[in-house]
């Protein structure tokens, strides 16, 4: 398609991030008219990035085309992602709009499987000890949360940290905490991984540098992802997090305040005790999963 670049007297925009101040995503958004009077949106990626990435449009004072006055759009490569036509085919049509992105995630996935039987994400070897945290990181493109809470798993020094479930890897994330108040630096690394579902899994303080996967790579359910690290260089730990993203449209307030909500969830994970949802201060031992086996029988 011949994209002619046009100077659009009438569109405005606005970008608005997270309310962690999270830095602009390496994604960038055109409009452009193309040769038969259409506005196109489109998006092009900085550098590679993996998963499914949502952006929501909020249009007002449309002219010359009929359209929604909102749409999210989930998308997993750059491209084209809406096409506005025109009434009359001899005039272009016009929107003021807004926007925002939500990353990574799609918005009310339609089949996330609460009963899923996930894989406790340590050695079947050996028992750890659990905390459930329930804390208030926002995500991007987000002002709520559902039972925001994570799972953390008490492990030792050098010891393996297992997939969950089979997913994409989104991000591998480097993290560096600088020394403050007398503790020294920090550096760890968090994985975050997309299952079939539209659900999320968040993988955090694995040792920095220890990572055995690579972003964009598909990993199925016991696959090793990298070695425990630590949040203070002391005490050794795996967080783990599931979410998935929803936004009601018919909610006018939300949708005045262009708010998504992310939904934490209580997984339910096999482990010699059965499959059950974890309690915290309590010490469990994973067993293999029925998924984790049928990809051993694929081998």
């Amino acid at each position: 398609m011949n994209i002619k670049r046009i100077a659009l007297l009438a569109l405005s925009f606005t970008l608005l991030l997270s309310a962690a101040k999270a830095q602009k995503p390496p994604i960038e958004l055109k409009q452009e008219y193309d040769d038969q009077r259409n506005l196109v949106f489109s998006v092009e990626y900085e550098y590679p990035i993996y998963g499914n990435y949502t952006i929501v449009f909020v249009f007002d004072d449309i002219r010359d085309c009929n359209t929604a006055m909102e749409h999210a759009i989930t998308f997993r490569k750059p491209g084209t992602i809406l096409t506005i036509r025109p009434i009359d085919p001899l005039k272009y049509p016009s929107v003021h709009f807004q926007y925002y992105w939500v990353i990574p995630g799609m918005f009310n996935p339609s089949k996330v499987d609460q009963n899923f039987i996930y894989r406790l994400p340590f050695s079947t070897a050996k028992s750890a000890k659990t905390k459930i945290l329930f804390n208030s990181t926002r995500q991007w493109g987000e002002s709520h949360t559902v039972d925001p809470r994570t799972i953390q798993f008490h492990l030792d020094k050098g010891d393996t940290v297992y997939a969950s479930r089979k997913g994409m890897v989104c991000k591998i994330q480097d993290v560096t905490v600088p020394p403050k108040d007398g503790k020294e630096q920090v550096e760890y690394n968090n994985i975050t991984i997309e299952h079939s579902d539209g659900t999320i899994a968040s993988y955090s303080y694995l040792e920095k540098g220890s990572i055995f996967v690579k972003e964009g790579v598909t990993v199925p359910a016991g696959t090793p992802l990298g070695l425990v690290g630590s949040p203070n260089n002391k005490t050794y730990m795996v967080r783990f997090s599931l979410w998935y993203k929803t936004r009601n449209l018919s909610d006018k307030a939300r949708i005045e305040k262009y708010v998504s909500t992310t939904n934490y969830m209580d997984p339910v994970f096999a482990t010699t005790e059965g499959n059950i949802r974890l309690f915290t201060d309590q010490s469990y031992t994973p067993v293999v999963t029925e998924q984790e086996t049928a990809k051993k029988k694929k081998k």
